[in-house]
């Protein structure tokens, strides 16, 4: 899995160390759909030699949170 496979993260392998870096910088990184998707499917099949993984923020902020300009009109139920 490269970075070229994420739209929200990046992934730099380091030996057995997996860097992924949540990649929102305009949005402070917040987390949204895509990036969740794209996290759980990261980690539903990580790279088979990573032996650790490191999550880090691109820019000056780790996250946000939530997204909530994404999340504003759903429904909640």
């Amino acid at each position: 899995m490269s970075s070229a496979a994420f739209k929200t993260m990046t992934l730099e392998m380091r030996g057995a160390v997996a860097v992924l870096g949540l990649n929102r910088v305009d949005k402070r990184n917040a987390i949204n759909d895509v990036l969740i998707h794209e996290i759980h499917d990261f980690f539903a099949a990580p790279p088979k030699d990573a032996k650790v993984v490191v999550l880090h923020g691109h820019g000056p902020h780790f996250s946000a949170g939530l997204d909530l300009a994404e999340h504003r009109d759903r429904d909640p139920f």
